[in-house]
């Protein structure tokens, strides 16, 4: 091999971005271990209607020895792993793990991890991932509400949109700091409001998330409004 092909390769590898070395160990990872799943990944995109989502990932023990599941966790509370039919599985044996993502509350993008422990002295933990594309429940113009550190903290106003097919009752759970005033003002039923955030002082720096929950069809869907005093830079 000549040096300038060399030189060529070992240029190329050191542009290998840290995201594509995550994926190849995670695909490796999973590779290495004696549990063969037909499937790592679940990308799904759900529906209004829809808010307790069910996956399945089936598995083989490809080893020549038996292997035991000892721990199933997920990456989020929203998410529960089922208890499995057998913990050990002898060689060949087959199995299906079986996940519940809960989408009360929740909003747009969503990504969840699950964890399988077993007892193989290495690559014992295998990493299944959710992708999941819930709704947006709500778009907000402006995204943010800002005030400049010191400055007058007058009320600013954010209008709030429901996205969902039915009519809605909003309310906002309050999360602001003491002091701070929210008020909701409806102005087309069921639809749109415009949501006024008063601080009670600039002083200090601080985000404040506002909970904003929507009912309707006797379901609830969550998203958050941000309120920022920052300095300026």
């Amino acid at each position: 091999m000549s040096r300038r092909y060399f030189a060529f390769l070992k240029l190329s590898s050191a542009r290998i971005t840290p995201l594509i070395c995550t994926i190849l160990a995670f695909f490796l990872h999973n590779l290495e271990g004696a549990l063969q799943w037909e499937r790592t990944q679940v990308n799904y995109s759900a529906g209004w209607d829809e808010f307790e989502l069910k996956f399945s990932f089936p598995f083989v023990n490809k080893n020549s020895d038996a292997v035991e599941i000892k721990r199933l966790s997920t990456s989020c509370g929203c998410t529960e792993i089922k208890p499995l039919a057998k913990t050990v599985l002898s060689p060949g044996e087959r199995g299906v793990l079986k996940a519940v993502y809960r989408a009360k509350n929740r909003s747009g993008p969503q990504f969840e991890t699950l964890y399988v422990e077993t007892n193989e002295p290495k690559d014992n933990i295998y990493q299944l991932r959710l992708s999941i594309e819930l709704p947006v429940v709500a778009e907000m113009k402006p995204g943010v509400l800002f005030w400049e550190k010191d400055g007058q903290p007058q009320a600013k106003t954010m209008q709030v949109r429901w996205n969902g097919p039915q009519k809605a009752v909003l309310q906002v759970i309050q999360g602001a700091p003491p002091g701070w005033k929210v008020s909701v003002k409806e102005t087309t039923a069921g639809k749109i409001w415009q949501v006024q955030v008063t601080p009670g002082s600039t002083h200090q720096e601080k985000m404040v998330q506002l909970p904003l929950v929507f009912r309707a069809n006797g379901q609830s869907r969550a998203t958050e409004a941000l309120a920022i005093v920052q300095a300026t830079r």
